[in-house]
């Protein structure tokens, strides 16, 4: 071979030092004129200073080009160029064959790279009556900790500025759920997570999980006709009543994009239909076969609105048992 043709010889491609990411190292001969010319095979072997690499930390990688074991012949003359993801490193290229083989140590700085975002599990309802929530996530690779975060928003406003409980600012790679309490009635609860790596790089934060809880019927106002009533069997040991064609209950000002009831259904019970403002939403039956207490009935989504939310009675002698008010606005 004569001339100044080269050949690649080295390892193309990533070289994976987990948890970190190499660059990659490309070394070929620029060949010189040599007088009957063999081909020779070779290899390149690369080393880290360090392995695995954190994200973010120094280190050094070693390419050495060398012949293949079996073969006996030795290079005479040439250079090596050593390349970064195919940009040339002046530091030590081209550089003369030496018995055969060449060196280049260089530091580099990998990347900053943050994890990738968690995925949210819960919650997964919409609605709900108790007072926690299990807020849960499946993780992502290389993490040292997770953060969570939430915000609220009461049934009459808006979504106020995210919060950053002390307790969820540190949580090990290993947790993959908190539990929230102290969920107030007739607010909206949304929680997202992220991720960060031993080097403080963090992934976005997850898109929002939410769920709100109910409003109680006491928080309702009545029409004439209705009846409050007292009982182990209502949520909050409460419930308002009636059998009355007509008769309404309402709470204004409330902003949603989705609304319905908690009540009871039975085989003598009667059914409502539910407003925003003058818009009626949607019709809820509360006949079923057996007897249930404290039923979440939801209607379809809407668009966001704020208005008075009325109950109105449909049936004429049936049972109507209102337990609670199911607003959300996410």
């Amino acid at each position: 071979m004569s001339g100044s043709e080269a050949w690649v010889v080295g390892y193309y491609g990533d070289c994976s030092f987990a948890t970190g990411k190499a660059a990659t190292l490309v070394a070929h001969w620029n060949g010189t004129a040599w007088a009957n010319a063999s081909v020779i095979p070779t290899f390149t072997s690369v080393s880290s200073s360090s392995n695995p690499v954190i994200t973010g930390s120094p280190v050094t990688y070693t390419a050495t080009v060398t012949p293949t074991p079996t073969v006996t012949l030795t290079p005479n003359g040439g250079t090596v160029v050593f390349y970064d993801n195919g940009s040339v490193i002046s530091s030590c290229s081209p550089k003369a064959l030496d018995s055969g083989s060449a060196t280049c140590s260089v530091s580099l700085i990998e990347t900053a790279k943050a994890p990738s975002a968690p995925t949210m599990r819960s919650p997964t309802a919409p609605v709900q009556l108790a007072s926690s929530t299990v807020v849960s996530w499946s993780g992502s690779s290389g993490v040292a900790k997770y953060e969570v975060r939430y915000q609220r928003a009461a049934y009459n406003g808006g979504f106020g500025a995210w919060e950053y409980p002390a307790g969820w600012q540190a949580l090990p790679a290993s947790t993959s759920t908190v539990t929230a309490t102290g969920l107030v009635q007739g607010y909206d609860y949304c929680y997202a997570v992220r991720a960060t790596d031993q080097a403080g790089n963090s992934s976005p934060w997850t898109p929002s999980r939410c769920t709100a809880r109910a409003l109680d019927d006491r928080a309702l106002s009545a029409s004439t006709g209705w009846q409050r009533v007292t009982g182990s069997r209502w949520w909050n040991s409460t419930a308002t009543t009636t059998t009355t064609v007509g008769a309404r209950l309402t709470r204004s000002g409330v902003q949603l994009d989705r609304v319905g009831i908690v009540a009871t259904t039975c085989n003598h019970c009667g059914s409502v239909a539910v407003y925003v403002g003058a818009t009626k939403i949607g019709t809820i039956s509360l006949y079923a076969t057996t007897t249930h207490y404290q039923r979440l009935l939801l209607l379809p989504r809407f668009s966001l609105r704020t208005g008075t939310v009325t109950i109105k009675v449909l049936s004429s002698g049936k049972a109507v048992q209102i337990d609670g008010l199911l607003s959300t606005r996410t």
